[in-house]
């Protein structure tokens, strides 16, 4: 096996062992998926193996914790849960291009740890960032999504593409682009917004059921959520810092804007009719905006407007 540059192995820990030992291959590409209820330490073999670009990875954070500053130093695409991110950003950010960040969001705070973590470690020139959240009555409401993305925009002034799926309840075209027109300014650098909207099927687990919760950490990975915690718990106990992006502010300027949904009915994310109404709206508040890219289609946005 010489010649293997891909390789995915999921749900396989009891094998695991016996493929990575003593490989002479060398990878560009690897998934990796090692359930929940199994472990193994796959730091050595991560270090084995610089010419990785592309690395997808499920596996409990302390299979990582042996991982070498020196390891995966071409690694280009990561995509990993967010209990992940202190080992895998560590000495590789600088180089990492895209992150995907797997599971689906159900808390505003994950957005403010995700902006804490890229903000610890040295900048990368640009990064393209994809992340999934569910909206809903027992997940995250459109303002504290709105405050969340804000908060990450200033922690990540590097994101020039960021791609958001949301999940769960289905919201209006005034809630889609007000939460977007609070939180474009605080990303000076963006230049593309792809947006998806997928329905979350009733009692479905919005996270991969491999992956760490993010409240339940343990160890090391503990001290810096407790850490990263007390920060999030200072900015949202700052009343000036978050008074503008506060849910009552943007429910009250989202009531205001009501009487200008011309389709109630239809997902604003489908319905092509309010996509350039909106796409300028958020040109005003981020003339650096470039392209915008719906389910339906993608818009070049123009100084006027969009085409």
């Amino acid at each position: 096996m010489n010649n293997l540059r891909k390789l995915t192995l999921d749900e396989c820990a009891p094998i695991v062992p016996y493929l990575l030992e003593g490989v002479s291959f060398r990878l560009t590409h690897l998934d990796l998926l090692i359930p929940s209820q199994a472990s193994y330490p796959v730091s050595q073999f991560l270090s084995s193996q610089p010419t990785i670009e592309e690395l997808l990875i499920i596996c409990q954070s302390n299979d990582l914790s042996a991982l070498s500053p020196d390891a995966l130093p071409s690694l280009r695409n990561l995509s990993a849960p967010l209990t992940l991110l202190p080992t895998l950003l560590a000495f590789r950010l600088p180089h990492i291009a895209r992150l995907s960040i797997l599971g689906v969001m159900t808390h505003s705070d994950e957005l403010i740890i995700l902006s804490l973590l890229l903000a610890l470690f040295n900048p990368p020139e640009s990064l393209m960032l994809v992340v999934k959240v569910r909206v809903g009555a027992n997940a995250i409401t459109i303002a504290d999504i709105s405050r969340g993305l804000s908060i990450l925009g200033e922690g990540a002034p590097f994101i020039t593409l960021l791609a958001l799926a949301k999940y769960g309840d289905q919201i209006g075209q005034d809630e889609l682009q007000d939460m977007f027109i609070y939180a474009l300014p605080h990303f000076p650098n963006l230049k593309q917004l792809n947006l998806m909207s997928r329905p979350m099927p009733q009692g479905a687990d919005t996270r991969n059921p491999q992956v760490e919760p993010v409240r339940t950490p343990s160890g090391i990975l503990s001290l810096l959520y407790n850490a990263l915690a007390y920060l999030y718990s200072m900015l949202v106990n700052t009343p000036i810092l978050f008074y503008f992006f506060s849910s009552r502010h943007a429910q009250q300027i989202g009531d205001d804007q009501t009487q200008n949904q011309p389709n109630p009915n239809l997902d604003p994310f489908y319905d092509r009719s309010c996509h350039q109404q909106i796409i300028m709206a958020w040109r005003q508040v981020h003339p650096k905006l470039e392209f915008v890219v719906f389910p339906g289609g993608k818009y070049k946005v123009k100084s006027r407007g969009s085409s």
